[in-house]
């Protein structure tokens, strides 16, 4: 797996621009003009070994083939001292993303008494998702969920600003582009899930997702449980826990509860956000459903998935046989996916080596689509496996409803 690891930001370098020693002032004063020389044609360095903010750019900076990731990168470390409408400071969403693996985050763009417009907004959708689900926990008309739609509010709220930037933020620079889109009205039970088992891009194995308030949540709505610090563990695959393809619920769910039940250290919390709040989320922190205490308490939300620009393609790591291998320039535990030997189901509705820009402005930021012109556009007819024998795409005909 490829695990987010905080970088050691000590002295990387030195100055030694005198290491002799003498007892003349004049001795003195050349070497003290010397160090100033020294360190004036240092300093561009030094604005780059020192950065405002410590992301973990070093493998970026010493890579002539980054060099556009590192600028990006770079773009973004100047952020630092950005705050989020709650006062809470970019550096510290970043630390507390990465310690955690899930954050509150609060846009102004999405603040009730901020922003006009985007309470609109929430309030539209709102008024959506009981228009089509019903009123009624038990008897709800839509699954309790509304999937990939093309409603201009939910194609909008998916490429917010704000979420965009703080996602690409928090991923060192690397820009998030929504490819799902969720909206909930009630609690949903789910079992305790990573969303990587679901989604991932390759060969980084990343993903990141936004979980939306339309309402303020209440502890008997079956809010969401996030297992905080589990985002550190190991990525548990299909094959890990000895499942066979195609059981995702009938093993892989309860194996993973009880990996969750025997591991004491992380600790499952409830973030009851207000409406407009942002939780944010890493590719495999471990996160599920709360019982329902009080079927009449609405849970309104829109949960957005996220890839990240960089990768070559994407799966669905639950139909796919995935190998890892260490990582040679790596003396932790940590392990890297094996692309050659694995074999991979690809999502059909996310182009090869897509651009963040491309994929919000063609899909996302339009101010109208047709229902059937955002289907085509999402959707292929086929999902592919990647074989890796041949490093080919081979088309399976499987239907696209069993990859959801």
């Amino acid at each position: 797996m490829v695990k987010v690891t905080r970088p050691n930001l000590g002295v990387l370098g030195s100055l030694n621009a005198y290491n002799g020693a003498s007892s003349s002032g004049a001795a003195l004063f050349g070497a003290l003009l010397s160090g100033i020389a020294l360190l004036v044609g240092w300093l561009p360095q030094l604005l780059i070994l020192f950065p405002s903010h410590d992301l973990d750019n070093s493998k970026l900076r010493n890579s002539s083939s980054n060099a556009a990731a590192a600028a990006a990168a770079t773009q973004y470390s100047d952020q630092h001292n950005y705050k989020d409408c709650a006062g809470v400071s970019f550096a510290q969403l970043y630390d507390n993303f990465h310690r955690d693996g899930a954050i509150l985050f609060t846009p102004c763009s999405l603040k009730p008494e901020a922003n006009p417009a985007g309470l609109a907004q929430m309030d539209r959708l709102l008024e959506l998702s009981r228009q089509r689900c019903g009123t009624s926990y038990e008897g709800n008309t839509c699954a309790n969920r509304i999937v990939k739609d093309h409603d201009k509010d939910i194609r909008a709220l998916a490429a917010n600003p704000e979420i965009l930037n703080v996602l690409t933020w928090l991923h060192d620079g690397r820009a998030a582009f929504p490819f799902q889109t969720l909206n909930f009205m009630w609690g949903t039970r789910q079992p305790p899930h990573s969303d990587l088992i679901h989604f991932a891009g390759v060969p980084s194995m990343t993903l990141t997702a936004a979980w939306v308030a339309l309402e303020d949540i209440h502890a008997d709505a079956g809010p969401l449980e996030y297992y905080l610090g589990s985002h550190k563990a190991p990525f548990e695959t299909m094959q890990t826990l000895n499942c066979p393809l195609g059981h995702y619920q009938s093993c892989y769910e309860e194996a993973l509860q009880q990996k969750v039940l025997k591991n004491p250290r992380w600790r499952p919390v409830s973030l009851l956000a207000k409406k407009g709040q942002v939780v944010l989320w890493d590719r495999n922190v471990i996160h599920g459903g709360t019982p329902v205490r009080n079927s009449s308490l609405t849970r309104t939300s829109q949960v957005t998935h996220y890839f990240l620009e960089g990768d070559d393609f994407y799966i669905v790591p639950k139909q796919s046989v995935l190998k890892f291998k260490q990582d040679d320039n790596d003396n932790s535990d940590n392990q890297v996916l094996d692309v050659e030997q694995s074999q991979f189901a690809m999502r059909p509705d996310v182009a090869f080596k897509a651009k963040a820009e491309e994929v919000l402005n063609e899909l996302w930021r339009r101010p109208v689509i047709t229902a059937q012109e955002f289907g085509r556009l999402l959707w292929n007819d086929n999902m592919y496996t990647w074989m890796a024998s041949t490093q080919k795409l081979v088309a399976t005909n499987q239907p696209v409803a069993k990859m959801s």
